[in-house]
C-alpha cells in the first residue's frame, strides 16, 4: 500500500472514531415529574411534568400518570399549557391514573427546546404516607415523525401533617 493508501486509511480510521465519540456524547431526553410534599388530609400540590429537552422539536405525547399508593393520594386535576392543541385527559379525574394527550399543533416547541413543560398535575392528600409519582410514555414524537424515547424520573409524594402540640398547664 502506498503513502496516499496509508493516509487515506488513517483519515477513515479518524472520522470513524470522531462519529463514535460524537454519537455516545450525545445526551438523551429525561421525562421528569419531580417530588413534592402535601402538609394535611384534603391539601393539594402541583407537579409539573417536563421534558428537558427535544433536539428534533415535539409533535405530541401521550403519557401515563400513576399514584403507587393509590390511599395516599389521588390526581385531583391536570391542566395543559397553552401551546399544547388537541389535549385529553382519560379518565375523567380525580384518579389514581390517567392518560394525557397532547399535540404541538402550531409547531411552537422547535428544534432544541429545553425544559418543556407537558402538563401540570395537581395531587391531592388522602392519608398519611409516602407514594411513588410514575410516568409511562405511550407514544411521544418529534417534528420529524420520529419516536422519542426519554429516560423517565419518577417522582415521590409525602403526605404528612404537621406534629401537634401536646402539652397542658395548670393555672398555679
Amino acid at each position: 500500500m502506498g503513502d496516499t493508501g496509508l493516509k487515506k486509511t488513517h483519515f477513515l480510521i479518524l472520522l470513524f472514531a470522531f462519529f463514535c465519540i460524537l454519537g455516545t456524547t450525545a445526551s438523551a431526553s429525561n421525562l421528569i415529574i419531580g417530588n413534592g410534599r402535601i402538609d394535611a388530609i384534603g391539601g393539594t400540590a402541583a407537579f409539573d411534568i417536563i421534558l428537558d429537552s427535544a433536539p428534533n422539536g415535539l409533535a405530541g405525547y401521550s403519557i401515563n400518570v400513576a399514584i403507587g399508593k393509590p390511599s395516599v393520594a389521588t390526581i385531583a386535576a391536570a391542566t395543559f399549557p397553552g401551546w399544547v392543541t388537541n389535549n385529553d385527559i382519560i379518565p375523567p379525574l380525580p384518579a389514581s391514573s390517567c392518560k394525557l394527550k397532547g399535540l404541538d399543533g402550531e409547531e411552537l416547541i422547535q428544534d432544541g427546546a429545553g425544559n418543556i413543560v407537558l402538563a401540570t398535575v395537581t395531587l391531592q392528600g388522602l392519608e398519611e404516607g409516602v407514594t411513588p409519582v410514575t410516568l409511562n410514555v405511550v407514544l411521544m414524537s418529534d417534528d420529524d415523525d420520529l419516536d422519542i424515547n426519554p429516560t423517565v424520573v419518577p417522582g415521590t409524594l409525602i403526605v404528612e401533617l404537621p406534629p401537634l402540640a401536646d402539652f397542658s398547664a395548670n393555672t398555679t
